[in-house]
């Protein structure tokens, strides 16, 4: 599935200062595995991706603020996020063991190190290699703010 923003295509009087944005929802079969890609530019994301069997998440954003909750039941989930100023917020479900890595230019990292140690250049669950269910999240950050909890 391919779904795109049509104003980027179509512009005109009808869409110039309307102050309205467009709103979606978009519901994903959650008994299939699937990958995601998504490239947002300015303005406001908002996932819920607890129920979904998302494999590999790829969150390419602009000046923006997103919020995503991560997976409970994917097994393995890889996300790889670039932003440039953005404020991205992940939320990874509390039976969820997690591996962080964090890089970029002038940006601010909030990792929840009691669930989250920092080990070397990486923040990781004690339990990471052997849990059932685990994301392995690598963030790439030009300037912003990048919350994990």
């Amino acid at each position: 599935m391919n779904v795109k923003d049509p104003s980027v295509f179509w512009w005109g009087p009808w869409n110039w200062g309307s102050g309205v944005g467009l709103n979606w929802d978009l519901n994903i079969n959650p008994d299939v595995a699937c990958n995601l890609e998504i490239k947002a530019g300015a303005g406001e994301l908002i996932a819920d991706l607890t129920e979904l069997r998302v494999k590999e998440l790829r969150l390419d954003t602009g000046a923006s603020s997103s919020i995503v909750d991560l997976p409970e039941r994917a097994g393995l989930t890889n996300v790889k996020i670039s932003a440039g100023a953005a404020s991205v917020k992940l939320n990874v479900p509390v039976n969820v063991a997690a591996r962080i890595k964090v890089s970029g230019g002038l940006m601010g990292a909030t990792i929840d190190r009691e669930r989250f140690p920092k080990v070397g250049d990486v923040y990781i669950s004690d339990n990471f290699e052997s849990a059932e269910n685990k994301v392995d999240i690598k963030v790439d950050m030009g300037a912003g703010s990048v919350t994990v909890h």
